[in-house]
Formats: C-alpha cells, sequence, structure tokens
C-alpha cells in the first residue's frame, strides 16, 4: 500500500525546508522574505486548511487575487462549478475526454502546494500541503482545466501579467490545451520571462501531446511520476514530447483537501488526486524555496537579466534531478530526472555566462 506521505520523502522536502527553517520541519515558521504565488486556476474555496480565506491570519491573500470570471468578485471557487457546453472555437475530439468542469480543481491543487493539515488513514498520517504559510494570491480563469475557449487563454494571459506586475515570483498553472497556442499567453509568459518569474505548468497527459502553456520552452514543463518512481503514462509522451518536460514529479496517490468538505464533513478527499496538476505544485514548492534559499539580492546581483534566473532554476531542477525507476531505452530523451527539493537546493547557482535565452513564447510553433 502506498504510504499517504510519499510525495514527502520522494521529493526530499524536508531537507530544503530545514536549511531555510534553522532545523525545524515545521514550514510555517519560515519568513518568506517577499516570495509569493501566483496560483491561476478555477479559484479557492473557504476551506480549514487555508487557514480562514477571510481572516488576516490566512496566507491565502484573496484580496490581492482577481476573478476573471465573476469581475469585481473575489477568485473565490463555486461549488460544483461546471463548464457547460464547449464553445464552437473548442476542438471537436474534445468532448470524448470531458466537457465538464473538475470541481474544486483549484481547491485541490492550492491544498497541495500550501494547506495545513494532517491526513490520517488506519495508522499512516501525513501532512497535506508541502509549504503551509506560503503566500499565495489565487487567480479564477476558468471553470475546467481543459482550455477549450479562447476567452479562456485571454484571462490566462492577463492573470499571468497582473501576477508579474504585482511581485508574484513563481506562477503556477495546473491546466493547459495541446493545440490552442495562444499569442496573447505566450506574450504573457515572455513579460514574466523578462522579469525573472519562474512559471511553472502541468505537461497533461492521457493524450500524447505536451499542453500548452507547459509546452512553452520558457516555462518549466512538469511530467508525473508515480509512487513506484516511474513515469505516469509513459506512453503519452513521445521522445519528441518529453524534451518540453524539465522535471517529472508526484502525480497520483497525493492526499489533497475535499472541495465539498461542507456537504459531507471530510476534510480531505478519500480518492487521491492524480495529474500532473499535482506534479506542478510539488515544483512550484521547489521554486519558493530555491528563491528564498538564495534570497533576492544574491540573485538579483548574479542574474542582472530576469531570464537568466528562470534558466538558473531550470539548470538547478536538471542537476538536482534524481534517475526515474525505468530502463535505459526509456529514460526520458533529455536526461531529466524526478524532482529533488533538497538537491535543487544544494546546487550551487550556475554561472551566467553558462546560460542560453530560450526563444520567444509569443512566437513559438512546436
Amino acid at each position: 500500500m502506498t504510504e499517504p506521505d510519499w510525495n514527502f520523502l520522494s521529493t526530499d522536502i524536508s531537507g530544503a525546508i530545514r536549511r531555510i527553517a534553522a532545523g525545524s520541519d515545521d514550514p510555517r515558521v519560515i519568513d518568506w522574505r517577499g516570495v509569493r504565488i501566483a496560483h491561476i486556476d478555477t479559484g479557492v474555496r473557504d476551506h480549514p486548511v487555508f487557514g480562514g480565506l477571510t481572516s488576516e491570519t490566512s496566507w491565502v491573500n484573496i484580496v490581492a487575487g482577481v476573478n476573471y470570471i465573476e469581475p469585481g468578485e473575489p477568485p473565490i471557487e463555486p461549488p460544483q462549478n461546471l463548464s457547460g457546453t464547449l464553445i464552437d472555437d473548442a476542438m471537436d475530439w474534445i468532448s470524448d475526454l470531458s466537457d465538464k468542469g473538475v470541481d474544486g480543481h483549484g481547491t485541490r491543487t492550492l491544498s497541495v502546494l500550501c494547506g495545513a493539515g494532517s491526513y490520517r488513514k488506519g495508522s499512516a498520517t501525513s501532512r497535506v500541503g508541502m509549504l503551509p504559510g506560503l503566500p499565495v494570491v489565487p487567480y479564477r480563469v476558468t471553470d475546467t482545466v481543459l482550455l477549450a475557449q479562447r476567452s479562456v487563454l485571454t484571462n490566462i494571459a492577463k492573470a499571468i501579467t497582473h501576477a508579474v506586475d504585482n511581485d508574484c515570483k513563481v506562477i503556477s498553472m495546473s491546466l493547459g490545451f495541446p493545440y490552442m497556442r495562444s499569442k496573447a499567453v505566450g506574450k504573457a509568459i515572455d513579460h514574466a520571462y523578462a522579469s525573472g518569474v519562474i512559471v511553472v505548468a502541468a505537461g497533461g497527459q492521457f493524450i500524447d501531446k505536451v499542453t500548452y502553456p507547459g509546452k512553452f520552452s520558457r516555462t518549466i514543463g512538469v511530467g508525473g511520476h508515480t509512487p513506484e518512481r516511474k513515469i505516469w503514462h509513459l506512453g503519452h509522451y513521445s521522445k519528441t514530447m518529453q524534451r518540453f518536460i524539465d522535471t517529472w514529479a508526484p502525480s497520483t496517490d497525493i492526499v489533497r483537501a475535499n472541495p465539498g468538505w461542507l456537504d459531507d464533513g471530510r476534510l480531505y478527499d478519500d480518492a487521491k488526486g492524480e495529474g500532473t496538476s499535482y506534479g506542478t505544485v510539488h515544483v512550484v514548492a521547489a521554486a519558493a524555496l530555491w528563491l528564498r534559499h538564495h534570497g533576492e539580492n544574491k540573485l538579483t546581483a548574479h542574474y542582472p537579466k530576469g531570464w537568466q534566473r528562470v534558466e538558473a532554476f531550470r539548470k538547478a531542477l536538471h542537476d538536482g534531478a534524481v534517475p526515474l525507476v525505468e530502463p535505459r531505452d526509456r529514460q526520458p530523451a533529455n536526461k531529466t530526472g524526478r524532482l529533488n527539493m533538497d538537491a535543487v537546493q544544494k546546487r550551487k547557482l550556475t554561472a551566467r555566462a553558462s546560460l542560453a535565452i530560450r526563444p520567444k513564447a509569443e512566437t513559438q510553433i512546436a
């Protein structure tokens, strides 16, 4: 049986936390010193794991967030949100996947990033969130993580730009679409890249294409691995598609909050989460720890150009990776491995002369 805290052990987050928390295993004692995360998703609900969204003690700042679905309202995820019928510009085949939203997707993924609480099943226990206390700004841009509406892509572009211009240092996007490239989203990604903001995005699964915005070369693309440290849905990542994945992170059997807890009384889902949506927030946690460990002053001195900071983190992910448990012929073509937060944090900063700027996302064709 998979232990509920397997993802914490696999990513070796405890060592990374202790290094910046004066030896403590509790991330809530960390002074984040300006590191804050933009979570661009379906919004968030007022769940106990976030410390009370309307209170002054919550680290999830709904006042700073934006709702692009119901303008003027806070980025609160409505109950049982459904996207309804897909509009005309959606690809026909997407109806074979789903034309419904995923209830509570933003709440579930954010709980894995920064939820506070303890999950118990039998004699096994696990913390829920990787980094409770991590400052987060939520954005509500969609009701479904399958981006089949061009209006949603416009929302995403606006959210990225807003997050960059309002001092978010990392952007988390656990959503995507494989074919609907957007110049507006690409331009926003370029803005983030030039500003030194790390954009982490899901690679997707179930289909044979890596999804945008994770496919943009200027983002950090995330693939998934299982508790057995094997690539999740390997058959959906051709050698060509693997080049868009920068790291592989825990994406199955993930303990998460239950967004419907008010209805059934269960704080946590008994059916554990799966998907690169969850792998994404693990890498976001790694980025936050990396930024906090090195500090703003040191990073600015080392990397005067914003994009260099992004590429330095990408290099740390690569150099700190641990091999996947796969035969040699099934290892990723670009020699990437699974996420190890402690090893990423311990890597010395890469010399800026060795870093190369990536092609513009706005004009990316592949």
